[in-house]
Formats: C-alpha cells, structure tokens, sequence
C-alpha cells in the first residue's frame, strides 16, 4: 500500500513525500505548477502561543477563479472559462467556490493544516493554464470544532456566489451569571482574504484577522501604605453575546443569542507590593494578569461591553482587610473586533480606580481603526 504524503506550506522550499514500504521518495514540487500555501501570517495575537498561527493548526480555504457563464443576460449553471483573466471587483457578485471542486461548485473549500512549519491539504490542486488567470481566496480558523457557518447569496435558483457570510458561534451556551466557564475553551478566531493571486505570485502566503475581542487584566499599586493582594477577579453576564457574523463585505454584525457565565481571571492570590520612598514621585508597582478572555466584541446601548449586564467583582486584601466590590463593566468606549482592551485596577491611596483602555503593546489592530477619533480615550471609575 502506498501512502502519499503532500507537503504545500512551506518557508523556504516545498517538497512532496512518498513513503512506501518504509522507503522514502522525496521529488520536489512546483509552487509556479501548483496551488502551495506559505505558513500563515497572523496579526499580535492576545495569547502568547497565537502571536504565530497554531502548530498543528487547521484553517479552511475557498477558492474563487470562474464566474458562470450568461446568455442573453441569463445567467447560466456552467462556469466560465474566459473569465479567469477577470479581477475579482468584477466578477466577485458572480464567482462561486469552485478551485477545489475540479470545477464544481464547493461550499466547503479544503483543509490545510499547519504542522512542523509546512502546511498540508489533498488533493493538491494546479494552477490553471493561463498563467494571467486570477484566483482569490478566503480563509478561516479553526476548521473544526462546529464554531462556524458559511451562507450564500444564490442567484439563479440554487447557485451560490460571492465570499460567505461567516458565522461564528462561540462555546457556550445557557447558563447564568454564576456558570463557571474556561477561558480556554475559546478559540481565537481569525479570517483573511487574498485577492487576484496569479500564478507569478507563486506560493500564497495567508494573513490572518482576528474576530473577536480581548480583555485583559493589570493590578496597579500606586499606595505607600500597604501591599495588595488580589484574591479574586471574575468577569460575569447572564447576556454575554454567542455569536457574531463576519459580512461579505468585512463588516460584523451582532447575533441575538447570549449565554450566561463567570470567568476567573485569578488562579492564585496576586501581591502587588506598596510603593516605597517616595510616593508621590513613584511609578507604582505593576502586575499582568497572564489571561486573556476572548469575547464576541458587542457594546449595548448603555455601554456594557460584551453583555449587556456584564459585571467585574473583585475580591482584595488591603491593610489587613478583604474587600469585594463589583461594578458594571461600561466605560464609555466602543469594542471593536480585532483589538484587546485592559482594565487596570489602580490602587491610589485607600481608593481602588478602574481605568479601562486600548492596550497598545497587547492590540491585534489599530485601536482607532472603525472608530470615532476620541475612542481611544481611557475612561477610569473610582469605586466609593
């Protein structure tokens, strides 16, 4: 039995591997004959393991190249061959998926996975025979795991065109406020879209853009008169928003299913020291919380990222005394996909203030990018 092997993603060279009968064949592959994949390029992610695409992780890829055919200003249910030489602005609104169909219609796509710095799919897949033909292709991760779905418009009956509006649907779902959920369980999704590839390009490198939004966690000590110790710090909503959907034309828009749940940014006891010498020249004392919880980026008319009753509680020892105080988390700031935002929990004195703001040295995108001029102001509570 043979078993073949298709290595496509590659730094710098690209091979194929055949092993049979514990024999390995290793011949070179093509990237100007075939359709190869360069390791994923991915905007500063929120987790660390994310600032580079995932090992061993797998995205899915359509493929656009032919638009149907049209006849007497009908569109007919056969692709067009002379339209390969045609830019996507022109052909987008008639162009299904089709690249890796063999010329049918493939709502699906195919999967490449990343592994050991290449990436791989079957069946491999040529470039068309004219080297000006130009090809487009939209991505998404993860492949798996049921966090997304793809729909259409139709035109004609049951033939599909254009790029999906992609869904995604978070996790979770029922619960309230007071249902324990893991951080972890939230994959971070990304999308990319190459557009007018041609064969002289060779190997297409994918960029990939975050979907969701993050929030972060810093304890900051400003105090001269005690250490802190954070014992606890949870986020929780019975409304936190379950899905979002990625338009044809990049714009998100909000779906109306919520769950409910709790996140624990806090393992451990935090200590954060008190400031020593003089105070009121000093910088304070600073800790990062290493959690990032990735959310759908939703803003209610009142102000309340992510939910529309979502809540921070947190749970202190300051000079020998615990305290918990809680607060809505709505700061006047709109959550845009693709950016991580930070609540700093600033000890001044013997008052706790909440500043919330775009985290520059942690962000995905540009934190101004889709927003008004002034959203990137911080915004602060004190708590009384």
């Amino acid at each position: 039995m043979n078993m073949k092997r298709h290595w496509i993603c590659f730094p710098v060279a690209l091979v194929l591997a055949a092993c049979s009968n514990d024999e390995a064949e290793i011949d070179t592959l093509n990237p100007y004959e075939y359709i190869t994949f360069g390791a994923p390029g991915v905007t500063v992610a929120a987790r660390d393991a994310l600032t580079a695409f995932p090992e061993g992780g797998a995205f899915q890829v359509l493929g656009y190249l032919k638009s149907y055919s049209f006849s007497g200003g009908v569109m007919q249910d056969v692709l067009d061959d002379n339209s390969v030489t045609t830019q996507w602005e022109t052909k987008a609104a008639v162009t299904p998926p089709s690249v890796f169909g063999g010329d049918v219609v493939n709502r699906t796509g195919v999967t490449v996975t990343y592994e050991n710095g290449y990436c791989t799919y079957v069946p491999l897949t040529r470039w068309n025979e004219n080297a000006n033909a130009y090809y487009s292709f939209y991505y998404y991760y993860p492949a798996s795991g049921g966090f997304f779905n793809t729909d259409f418009d139709n035109i004609a009956g049951d033939n599909i065109v254009g790029l999906p509006r992609l869904i995604y649907t978070m996790p979770f779902s029922g619960g309230d406020s007071s249902t324990s959920r893991e951080m972890s369980s939230v994959p971070d999704a990304m999308y990319g879209f190459s557009e007018d590839v041609t064969q002289g390009n060779g190997t297409v490198t994918p960029t990939f853009h975050h979907l969701l939004a993050g929030l972060r966690m810093q304890v900051n000590n400003y105090s001269a008169v005690a250490d802190v110790t954070v014992n606890s710090i949870r986020v929780y909503s019975s409304n936190f928003r379950q899905n979002i959907t990625l338009n044809n034309d990049f714009t998100t828009t909000m779906g109306g299913q919520t769950f409910g749940g709790s996140f624990q940014f806090v393992d451990q006891a935090i200590t954060v020291p008190k400031v020593e010498g003089d105070a009121e020249n000093a910088n304070g004392n600073s800790e990062s919380i290493d959690k990032t919880l990735l959310l759908v980026p939703y803003s209610s008319a009142s102000g309340v990222y992510f939910g529309d009753d979502t809540t921070v509680e947190i749970s202190y020892t300051f000079g020998g005394a615990v305290t918990n105080k809680t607060n809505s988390l709505a700061f006047g700031l709109s959550i845009n996909p693709g950016v991580i935002y930070t609540l700093h929990l600033n000890f001044v004195g013997s008052d706790l203030v909440l500043e919330f703001i775009v985290d520059n040295n942690q962000q995905w995108e540009n934190g101004n990018e889709g927003t008004s001029d002034d959203s990137n102001n911080n915004e602060n509570i004190t708590f009384e």
